[in-house]
């Protein structure tokens, strides 16, 4: 088995761990966990919404949207259940996440006027 090592390069410097999913490079199962569920979604957008400067109540809806698992109606129909669907905004389109931040003429009144 030595010939198995052979290649292996040896140095004199101390290893340092770096975790790169974190900011700071320190392993936590939180980060680990992330990761795993959603490899998808960039991984620092949960300090930005979950501080202390964005109420609970808006910040646990941001991060519904960025997990996908805003109920809406379109999420609704996803899991089976069988609903008519139509944005509450408009009354014009499928209600889906897409449309009602982005492409519902009347949210995109409200993005202009904050």
């Amino acid at each position: 088995m030595p010939h198995l090592f052979s290649h292996i390069m040896v140095r004199t410097e101390h290893d340092i761990p770096n975790w790169i999913l974190v900011e700071f490079g320190r392993f936590t199962l939180k980060s680990t966990r992330t990761f795993l569920l959603d490899p998808e979604v960039p991984y620092g957008w949960g300090k930005f919404i979950w501080s202390s400067y964005i109420p609970p109540s808006k910040t646990l809806v941001l991060w519904k949207v960025f997990q996908g698992r805003l109920p809406t109606d379109q999420h609704i129909q996803n899991k089976g259940i069988h609903i008519c669907s139509v944005c509450t905004l408009c009354e014009k389109h499928e209600e889906s996440i897409q449309h009602l931040f982005f492409e519902c003429s009347n949210a995109l009144r409200i993005w202009n006027w904050v």
